[in-house]
């Protein structure tokens, strides 16, 4: 019989540990890009895409903000804005919830309206919270997102509206199986 040195039982303890954490966080991922709600009443729903960009400079703290430059780009992202995104035709939201204990946290844009004579917007972000059965990263962690969607031609007012979700990472039990369940028929 083989023994594991100590060493070798951390490794496999670190191993499980990173594994539980990415089911953990794909878990909680997984509503984020459900397909946007209905319209307030007199607005339009605006379409919107995720920039995947790595917002590395960004500042810490909460913020959900209109990006409408190059220039505001750079300064709340960190990095030059991507090639494709050209500030005359499109503008950008960055919502950062702020420094989370733990990771599970994601930030999402659910909604962008427009009001039918375009001078408004309304902007809902959305934080989802790790709910007490999921297992994540025991770090602390900056989650959020950045969105791009098509300029709108005489917005002067824009207002943000905030939901929070609790997900539930509900787990099988462990003795599960799908032959047992398939032969109790």
């Amino acid at each position: 019989m083989k023994t594991f040195s100590r060493k070798n039982m951390l490794g496999w303890a670190l191993v499980a540990i990173v594994s539980c954490t990415a089911l953990g966080d794909a878990t909680a991922r997984e509503g984020a890009g459900r397909p946007p709600r209905a319209p307030n009443p007199g607005e339009i729903a605006v379409p919107f895409s995720e920039l995947e960009v790595r917002a590395s400079g960004r500042p810490r703290g909460e913020l959900r903000t209109l990006l409408t430059s190059p220039r505001m780009y750079q300064a709340f992202v960190g990095s030059p804005p991507p090639e494709d995104l050209d500030f005359q035709r499109e503008w950008v939201i960055l919502y950062a919830p702020g420094t989370m204990s733990t990771g599970g946290y994601v930030a999402d844009i659910s909604y962008i309206g427009r009001s039918v004579d375009g001078r408004s917007l309304t902007i809902e972000t959305r934080l989802y919270e790790p709910g007490p059965h999921c297992f994540v990263t025991q770090a602390l962690t900056n989650p959020y997102v950045l969105v791009r969607f098509q300029r709108p031609g005489d917005a002067r007012r824009v207002t943000f509206t905030h939901v929070t979700e609790v997900r539930d990472c509900a787990t099988e039990p462990a003795h599960a199986s799908p032959d047992v369940e398939a032969g109790a028929e």
